[in-house]
């Protein structure tokens, strides 16, 4: 099983100049340790380098006796995943992450995060995308009601 712990608070390059790796610009905030590549598993965050080495360690025992199973296996919400996992994680630079963060809490929460990841399939998408191009049309009709010239 394969598997790497990644340290998100330093560069994973050394300064030529200095031969130090410096600081990322999420330093000292989040979690600082987060354990990568393993297929088809989540990469997954924790406080302390010792946390994530004896996650991984149990990780690739589990796995080398086909014992592994990933503890949120699908039955986590989709706001819950959002909130605790996957935007903590996020490194984007500002004048992208407003943007999405407004998107992904104004449309994707209200309209899929009451359901399990697990539940997430083709039929909910469709359901989804429907409901965002109606959303759409309403503001869009508004609009044109508020600005079109009265007679």
């Amino acid at each position: 099983m394969a598997g790497y712990i990644e340290d998100r608070w330093l560069k994973k390059r050394p300064d030529k100049a200095t031969g130090k790796r410096e600081r990322t610009s999420i330093w000292g905030k989040g979690k600082r340790y987060r354990v990568k590549g393993i297929p088809g598993i989540q990469d997954r965050s924790f406080d302390t380098s010792d946390d994530a080495k004896r996650w991984l360690a149990e990780a690739q025992t589990d796995s080398s006796r086909g014992d592994f199973v990933d503890p949120r296996n699908g039955a986590i919400l989709l706001t819950d995943y959002i909130v605790d996992h996957w935007w903590p994680s996020r490194t984007d630079e500002p004048s992208t992450a407003g943007p999405m963060r407004s998107r992904i809490w104004n449309h994707l929460i209200p309209l899929l995060g009451s359901y399990p990841l697990r539940e997430i399939d083709a039929s909910v998408l469709r359901r989804f995308k429907a409901e965002l191009l109606s959303r759409v049309e309403e503001s869009s009709a508004e609009i044109i009601w508020i600005t079109s010239p009265r007679s």
